[in-house]
Order: structure tokens, then C-alpha cells, then sequence
């Protein structure tokens, strides 16, 4: 049975950043948002990556999925999906596996 309630759309949202973010970025910028975040996630407000720190495939992933070609927009825009759990990216990316595209 989907669940259709608040809570269901927060797991739905933090699914799909898991597919699609740890799709579009490659090992450098996990790299960077690991250290970056490691103890506040409120630096991604403030974090810029180079469209040439990602991949062609997952440059190309992020902007057909998200229509974003940075990734400090993109966690501006995932923290907004929910204020009520600031730490919801911090979750995220604590959770995500990072791999070679």
C-alpha cells in the first residue's frame, strides 16, 4: 500500500536523491562533500562544485533529472523539501554509497 501521508513523500524524496544524486556525482565531489559536510551540514548552503568536477555522464544525468548544473542548488532545494528536519541532507549523504560512474 504507497503511503500518501507526509512522511511517505519525505521517504520518496530521499530515495530518489539517493539513485540520482550518487549517480550524477562523481568520486572527487564525494570526496569534497564528504569533508565539506563531515561536521555541518549547513555548509552545503555556501558549497560550489565545477560542472567540470563531474563526469560527462553524470553532468549530463544531473541536468536531465534535476535541470541543475551545480550541486550547492540542488541541497538549497532538497533542504527546502522539508524545513522541518533540518538535518535531512546531512542524512542523505551520510547514507549514500559513492561509486565510479
Amino acid at each position: 500500500m504507497p503511503m500518501n501521508d507526509g512522511h511517505g513523500m519525505e521517504i520518496n524524496m530521499v530515495e530518489w536523491m539517493y539513485s540520482n544524486v550518487a549517480t550524477a556525482v562523481n568520486d572527487l565531489g564525494a570526496m569534497i562533500l564528504e569533508s565539506v559536510t563531515r561536521n555541518s551540514p549547513a555548509a552545503l548552503t555556501s558549497l560550489r562544485l565545477d560542472v567540470s568536477q563531474l563526469k560527462d555522464r553524470g553532468l549530463a544525468h544531473m541536468k536531465k533529472v534535476l535541470g541543475q548544473s551545480n550541486l550547492e542548488q540542488l541541497f538549497v532545494e532538497c533542504e527546502a523539501f522539508d524545513l522541518s528536519r533540518s538535518s535531512l541532507v546531512g542524512q542523505v549523504l551520510g547514507a549514500m554509497r559513492w561509486s565510479n560512474l
